[in-house]
């Protein structure tokens, strides 16, 4: 798989679990966001090192 199919598919694992914690807990839109974008970032971030450690 390439980072992008990894990407969209970390970005609506995120997404569902957000949704879930909105129904759940109460948590708003402005809220799922910010943690989905977070989330999204930082499996950015650990793809890129691995991805680094690999070629090494």
């Amino acid at each position: 798989m390439n980072a992008m199919i990894i990407q969209a598919l970390v970005r609506h694992i995120l997404t569902a679990l957000a949704g879930g914690f909105a129904v759940k807990y109460g948590v708003d839109g402005g809220t799922i966001d910010a943690i989905v974008s977070g989330g999204a970032a930082l499996a950015g971030v650990g793809w890129s090192v691995y991805d680094k450690r690999k070629k090494t």
